[in-house]
């Protein structure tokens, strides 16, 4: 990434002549993680722009209370056109101011380029813009380059069908060791005043030659960065270095430090002073790989918890192993802080507390990830079994029936109307068993 930036950065320092101006942008999927931040970190990127405070925070936009560019992807085309548009009219307005009409640059001869880290996240966090990204050429009708750059091949970041046409690939392979000890070796700061004796002295570049080989003797099956290489080496070369620094610190006040003739003069280590350095730190680096590789910590805090004791050369070899593994230990039982939290614990910690107050529902909806979890889940329909057949009691549920027979009935006359009241009752009750399918107690 920091040599395509190197490049572009090159190309649009120079003169547009025969060549095109070139703007470029670069859009992390990792911080765009939705369609409207990843085209307003694109407009913005390219016109420069920066949202402040004093502004409301607004995004760029041609001419004051224009339209929005984020609403969906055709309001981002016409955003890039606008961009166009703008940066066409800005190159015309410095080049008459620098009195050069007549450089034969036409107004159209401007080039956008934009440049997206991490692109196999599109495929899972916005996989409706992979498609028009590929096209953005044809459909803005602009003449305008995307770079993808992906540690992942195109063909498992391809969407299906052929949607999009295949680009031109770059393949570059990781750094091998030896290019990574060139590169950091070359990476040792030199000073003109050789007379402050710290770590980075001109005398140690040899010695820091030798502690970045060992380093990647150590660290490269797990990390091909070098600037995390460089990362773990300025973490612990001041302490791999300190007891070299403690010796000399011991003699020259073990001499008259009034006579400066009898001053000894900093010489670079011996080869056994380098073998034991190398055999002494060796354990520590892969335990500074486990911290601060995944950030668990800081280089600064780190090397501050593993600073070797204080002349450590002047110990026996075999007392000083020991006393190296016992300070390990120590630090690994109780000596550090059981309380902290590295910075990316932190945040999941307030994350998983904000998501605590919400339904399970949102949870899912909100951090569910695959396409199982999107899907909507049809709701389980109860199937109602039937159950035994209802047998009526008593001619309960005839009773507004039974009051008119009755109010009719009772009409009759007293000895005829009880036996009429009596049969009619007793032959609605007979029939009521009969129609409902119940059997007579």
């Amino acid at each position: 990434m920091s040599v395509l930036t190197r490049t572009l950065d090159t190309i649009q320092e120079h003169e547009p002549v025969p060549s095109k101006r070139v703007y470029y942008t670069k859009v992390n999927t990792v911080a765009s993680f939705t369609a409207r931040l990843l085209y307003d970190s694109v407009l913005n990127g390219l016109t420069s722009w920066s949202p402040s405070w004093e502004d409301g925070c607004a995004n760029w936009s041609l001419e004051e209370g224009s339209q929005r560019y984020n609403e969906n992807f055709d309001t981002f085309i016409h955003g890039l056109r606008a961009v166009s548009v703008h940066l066409r009219a800005e190159g015309q307005r410095q080049r008459k101011g620098k009195g050069k009409q007549k450089m034969g640059v036409v107004e159209e001869d401007v080039r956008l380029v934009i440049v997206i880290e991490r692109a196999e996240r599109l495929k899972d966090t916005l996989p409706e813009l992979l498609v028009p990204l590929t096209r953005l050429t044809e459909l803005t009708q602009l003449d305008l380059t995307v770079i993808f750059i992906s540690e992942v091949r195109w063909e498992d970041i391809r969407p299906a069908l052929g949607a999009s046409p295949d680009p031109y690939f770059i393949d570059i392979t990781p750094p091998t060791k030896e290019i990574i000890v060139q590169r950091l070796s070359a990476k040792f700061p030199t000073f003109d005043d050789t007379n402050t004796i710290g770590p980075y002295h001109p005398s140690l570049k040899a010695l820091y030659s030798h502690f970045i080989a060992m380093l990647c003797d150590v660290c490269y099956p797990f990390v091909h960065d070098s600037q995390e290489m460089e990362y773990l080496a300025a973490a612990r070369w001041p302490g791999f270095v300190q007891p070299v620094l403690d010796e000399y610190h011991r003699e020259d006040e073990e001499m008259d430090l009034d006579d400066d003739s009898s001053k000894p003069s900093f010489l670079p280590p011996s080869e056994d002073t380098r073998m034991r350095l190398i055999r002494l730190f060796n354990a520590s680096l892969s335990a500074a790989l486990e911290e601060l590789y995944p950030r668990l910590t800081n280089a600064s805090d780190w090397a501050s918890k593993n600073q070797p004791d204080y002349d450590l050369l002047a110990i026996h070899p075999a007392h000083a192993n020991v006393r190296l593994a016992q300070q390990d230990s120590g630090r690994a039982e109780g000596g550090g802080d059981t309380l902290g939290l590295p910075r990316m614990s932190r945040f999941i910690l307030v994350a998983a507390f904000l998501a605590s107050t919400n339904p399970a529902k949102s949870d899912l909806r909100m951090f569910g990830r695959g396409l199982d979890e999107k899907k909507r889940k049809r709701r389980a329909r109860k199937i109602t079994k039937s159950g035994p057949t209802k047998v009526l009691t008593q001619p309960s549920s005839y009773t507004i029936l039974i009051g008119m027979l009755l109010n009719d009935t009772f009409i009759l006359g007293s000895s005829t109307a009880r036996w009429s009241c009596g049969f009619s009752f007793r032959s609605i009750t007979r029939n009521s068993w009969r129609i409902a399918g119940g059997k007579r107690r």
